[in-house]
């Protein structure tokens, strides 16, 4: 009888040892609590920048072109105004040209442009 309650122990021992092993190996998910520019946002943002014309001048004449955009990337400011800076570029000169573009959502949930800016970066 002794014999069977230590087996019945280093059975159910072992069992509990392989079932904390495994949960430990298991990953963790960690929350994520960094806001996200909304996709409204960032649709706002690439229409305005589809939406810009620039004057070239060729052979004399003056023509009007869009710009191409060949990338982007979003931020949160943190006063909570999003930032989306688009990668364009000039048709006149073929040159890249950074946009920042961005929106801060009133109180009706509007979101309304405070910058459109192009800038350059100091390297």
């Amino acid at each position: 009888m002794m014999k069977n309650i230590i087996y019945l122990f280093i059975c159910l021992f072992s069992f509990m040892v392989s079932e904390v092993m495994a949960q430990s190996s298991q990953k963790k998910t960690v929350l994520d609590f960094t806001p996200k520019v909304p996709q409204e946002v960032i649709n706002l943002a690439l229409e305005r920048v589809k939406q810009k014309e620039v004057a070239c001048f060729n052979n004399g004449t003056i023509q009007k072109k869009k710009y191409k955009i060949i990338n982007y990337t979003t931020s949160v400011a943190v006063d909570m105004k999003y930032n989306v800076w688009v990668e364009v570029v000039d048709p006149c000169n073929d040159i890249v040209k950074k946009l920042w573009i961005q929106y801060k959502e009133t109180k009706e949930g509007q979101y309304v442009c405070t910058k459109d800016t192009f800038y350059t970066s100091k390297n």
